[in-house]
């Protein structure tokens, strides 16, 4: 359940930081990290199944790719 709201919520975030607007940027990468050290966490105590392990791998990727300069920047129209 807390899995759903987590990526609904990185949906949202990703999506909102897509018009250029940092703080959504900010808050999806803040939130990404806090999955990946929650999973992290139930992995340890053996919670978690092996497939939300590899779950994580796409985030964490997704999380590298948001820092980028590129990323970081508002796409300019071509006219």
């Amino acid at each position: 359940m807390i899995t759903a709201l987590a990526g609904a919520a990185m949906a949202f975030l990703a999506g909102r930081s897509r018009s250029g607007d940092a703080r959504f940027r900010r808050a999806a990468l803040a939130l990404s990290l806090t999955i990946v050290v929650l999973v992290a966490l139930l992995a340890v105590f053996g919670v978690v199944h092996v497939l939300t392990l590899l779950a994580v791998i796409p985030l964490i990727a997704g999380t590298v790719l948001i820092t980028r300069p590129a990323a970081s920047t508002p796409k300019q129209e071509t006219e």
